[in-house]
Parts: structure tokens; C-alpha cells; sequence
């Protein structure tokens, strides 16, 4: 209720005008800004390095699955997301089909996870309610492989011709 009162854990000192009780982290600030400024100046490669795997992900995906479309603009993107949409297949099945496999990805963004909802994205682009009930989006970043690459390629055939016939035997 928006007239539920709360009651502070803990008060702040007078150096804090009563607002935030405890010392500042000095050291941890200090991390925050060494962090910061290493993945600034490794920001341009390491966006070279995830968008090639990104692009020979997706090369892969559609050599494996013809069918398979990347949704989005196809060259000014970020390097470490791809998203694609599988016709005639389920997306939740092909989802978990790849988690069996070991293999992680999503069928949104983080924030619709837990939400059995069609895409509102792929909706709003023009698509079919079961166009957006089959996209799947792959996450690289900076632990991201050749090996990870190649793990998803090695299962998403089977992985779609299974979830094709998920949504064949939905439709029957």
C-alpha cells in the first residue's frame, strides 16, 4: 500500500544529515573507478573480438537453420546480442531443448523474463504473434569463446527440427 510507513533500519549521523548511517567505501570506489577505466581502454577491441563471435554465430545458426531470420538492423548493432526468429518452432521448447544441451539463451529481454507473454518487441516490428512466440536471443560478452560459439552451433539443428515439430503437433 502507498501509505504503508517504513521504518529505517538503520539512521544516519550528522555527517550524513540523518540520511545514511555508516562510512563511505573508499576502497570500493577506488575499485569501481580502476574497473571503469580498464574496460574503457579495452572497450574498442573487445567489441571487435564479441561482434565477430556474434557474427559467426549467426553465420552458423542460419547455415544449420536455413529458416532461421536475424531480426534487427544487420549492420549497426550491438556486438554482443543477436536475435533471431525461428519460424514454425516454439520458442520455450527450443529454449529448453538448448538448456538441456548446456547451451543458454533467451526468448526476451530480461525484463519479460518469467513472462509467458509474445514478444511486445517483435510485435511492435511489424511481426505475427507467432513470430514473436519463436525468437530466441543470444547473449556474448566477455567470457564468450570460439568453444561457446561452437557448442551452440553443434546443437541448434536438432534443437529446431524438435521444436518445429512442437509446433506442428501444437497446431494438430
Amino acid at each position: 500500500a502507498r501509505s504503508a510507513r517504513l521504518t529505517p533500519l538503520l539512521r544516519g549521523g550528522g555527517q550524513q544529515r540523518g540520511l545514511r548511517a555508516g562510512t563511505q567505501d573508499v576502497p570500493g570506489a577506488a575499485a569501481l573507478a580502476t574497473a571503469l577505466e580498464l574496460a574503457e581502454r579495452e572497450r574498442a577491441a573487445e567489441s571487435v573480438r564479441v561482434g565477430g563471435l556474434r557474427d559467426r554465430l549467426v553465420e552458423g545458426i542460419r547455415a544449420r537453420v536455413p529458416a532461421a531470420e536475424l531480426l534487427g538492423d544487420p549492420d549497426h548493432r550491438l556486438p554482443g546480442t543477436a536475435h533471431l526468429l525461428f519460424p514454425g518452432a516454439v520458442g520455450e521448447s527450443l529454449l529448453f531443448l538448448l538448456d538441456v544441451a548446456g547451451v543458454s539463451a533467451s526468448t526476451g529481454s530480461a525484463c519479460q523474463a518469467g513472462v509467458a507473454e509474445p514478444s511486445h518487441v517483435v510485435m511492435a516490428m511489424g511481426r505475427s504473434e507467432a513470430d514473436a512466440r519463436s525468437v530466441l536471443r543470444f547473449s556474448l560478452g566477455r567470457t564468450s569463446t570460439d568453444a561457446d560459439v561452437d557448442a551452440v552451433l553443434a546443437v541448434i539443428g536438432e534443437a529446431y527440427a524438435r521444436a518445429s515439430g512442437a509446433r506442428a503437433a501444437e497446431r494438430s
